[in-house]
C-alpha cells in the first residue's frame, strides 16, 4: 500500500508507527507535538508513545480540522 497524499496542504506529513499502532498528521502538527514532548511525556510513559502522540495531536487540531487521506483502490482492472 502506498500513501499518495495526506491533507491538501503543502506542509508535508508524517506517519509514526510501532507494531499495529500509528499516528499521522501534517508536518507542522507533528513538529509542534515533538517540540511540546515535555507536556505529554507523562501520558506517553503511562499509555504508550503512539497513543499519547495521537492524544496530543487531537488536542492541537481544531474542531473543524479535516485531513484527507487518499489510498489506491485494491481492485485491478479486468483489461488494461
Amino acid at each position: 500500500m502506498r500513501m499518495l497524499s495526506f491533507d491538501a496542504s503543502a506542509q508535508g506529513w508524517a506517519v509514526i508507527g510501532s507494531g499495529s499502532e500509528m499516528a499521522k498528521a501534517n508536518g507542522d502538527t507533528i513538529l509542534r507535538s515533538f517540540n511540546e514532548l515535555n507536556n505529554w511525556m507523562k501520558n506517553a510513559r503511562e499509555r504508550g508513545f503512539i497513543v499519547a502522540l495521537n492524544d496530543h495531536i487531537r488536542e492541537l487540531q481544531t474542531p473543524h480540522h479535516c485531513n484527507r487521506l487518499i489510498l489506491p483502490g485494491i481492485d485491478n482492472p479486468e483489461k488494461v
